[in-house]
């Protein structure tokens, strides 16, 4: 029988513990969201400061230390994680707020909805087991913002998330998964390459070691939005943004802000259900929202 590697120990029982799970298999006791745990880990975090003191270095000899430290005190400051849909599942949500945001694992599992093309849905849940392994399908996915925007190709409905109801189970990934596992050729036998992930209180490194070699002379604070967050409209493949992972669901009660994105395109029944998520949204705030 092949022996099983422990990671941690529970502090309050002693059992040992394999860093995956999110409760101690003996005494029950919360270990936290486990994505936070491996990317809060020391090798990830040491890492990943080792790439910001990097870029931070070769930004001052650019001639660009203050645009660097106005966009890291941005990021500090304003930035936060959001959440795109489509306009129906938007609509359900702020309907009810016993309704739980849904991904496509649990989606699947639940037998409401049918598999993407196989190609499609192989390509997914390759990507979300070699990144996450177990905890893959409680992750839902955002994207790091400054603003209340997401990204349209994702859906016609962004909703900016409460950081009290983020900050202890958000990571970051410096790109998109797909692309990430791409670049970095990751195989089931590879080691994730550290310092590209990030936790809630490290996120502002992450932005440093990715966007430093982006910035330019006379930058201000209009445009790190733009910077941190880049699409056509109209092709995922050509976004290019921080990639937020959640752990586990969440109600309309943990949306700080909902707003419709590009409306141009949108069908008379997408248009509707975007209207009603954004009024019952507004009622629920105000306290006129009626169970």
């Amino acid at each position: 029988m092949a022996t099983q590697i422990h990671d941690l120990m529970c502090p309050i029982c002693g059992a040992p513990i394999v860093s995956l799970v999110e409760h101690c298999p003996v005494c029950r006791h919360y270990m936290g969201a486990p994505n936070v745990r491996e990317c809060g880990a020391a090798p990830e975090r040491s890492a990943l400061k080792a790439r910001a003191i990097q870029a931070t270095g070769e930004a001052r000899r650019a001639g660009l230390a203050k645009e660097l430290a106005g966009l890291l005190s941005a990021v500090r400051k304003k930035s936060g994680v959001v959440v795109t849909m489509p306009a129906r599942i938007a609509c359900h949500l702020a309907s009810d707020p016993r309704t739980l945001y849904c991904n496509y694992e649990s989606l699947l599992g639940a037998a409401a909805r049918t598999p993407a093309l196989p190609q499609y849905d192989r390509q997914r849940r390759g990507v979300v087991g070699l990144l996450f392994g177990t905890y893959g399908p409680e992750l839902r996915y955002g994207f790091l913002s400054l603003t209340n925007d997401g990204l349209d190709t994702y859906g016609q409905i962004h909703c900016r998330m409460r950081n009290v109801a983020v900050q202890r189970r958000v990571t970051f990934l410096e790109t998109n998964s797909y692309l990430f596992v791409k670049k970095h050729e990751i195989k089931p036998d590879s080691p994730i390459p550290l310092g590209h992930r990030a936790v809630w209180g490290n996120r502002h490194l992450l932005v440093a070691a990715k966007l430093h070699a982006s910035l330019h002379p006379g930058q201000t604070d209009s445009e790190w939005q733009s910077l941190l967050m880049q699409s056509d409209g109209a092709n995922r493949g050509n976004d290019e943004f921080i990639e937020a992972t959640v752990y586990g669901t969440f109600n309309i009660d943990a949306v700080e802000d909902m707003k419709m994105g590009n409306a141009g395109s949108l069908d008379d029944e997408t248009l509707l259900d975007a209207e009603i998520a954004l009024r019952r949204f507004r009622e629920r705030k105000s306290g006129a929202h009626k169970p």
